[in-house]
């Protein structure tokens, strides 16, 4: 039995002797957290008085908007409506720009076809005029 103590007896030993440096930087670690914290602990208090300032100016803002909440409601649907009447005049645009080349093409065609008949009904007319002799009406005068 006396083997089996002082094997004990060593192996506490030991392990004294191993915790003891463990429990030494445990402990400075610790100390070095704790000064930590009390460094940081004013700054974290006043970012918090910070944002409870903000959170206040916000909730202010919030209720004086409120009362207007119809009127930007309103607002927002007159925007929406203005957006698809735009998007509707655009189509438009886009067709008439698709289409406006061929109508202007057709037009002067139109009109082009149209001073090649006149010529040509001049010409016609030139030409019975020079079959039938002179006009009766030219005769009495």
């Amino acid at each position: 039995m006396e083997t089996v103590s002082a094997v004990g007896i060593a192996i506490a030993a030991l392990l004294v002797g191993v915790l003891i440096p463990v429990l030494t930087e445990l402990r400075a670690t610790l100390r070095s957290a704790r000064r930590l914290v009390d460094a940081s602990t004013p700054k974290v208090l006043g970012a918090l008085d910070d944002t409870r300032a903000l959170i206040a100016r916000v909730d202010a803002l919030a209720a004086s908007v409120e009362p207007a909440g119809p009127h930007v409601a309103q607002l927002a649907e007159a925007a929406a409506g203005l957006s698809a009447s735009l998007n509707r005049l655009k189509s438009g645009l886009e067709m008439a720009s698709a289409v406006g080349p061929a109508v202007a093409a057709a037009v002067k065609a139109f009109h082009a076809a149209r001073a090649a008949m006149a010529e040509h009904d001049d010409d016609m007319a030139d030409e019975e005029t020079a079959e039938s002799g002179p006009n009766p009406e030219e005769k009495r005068q």
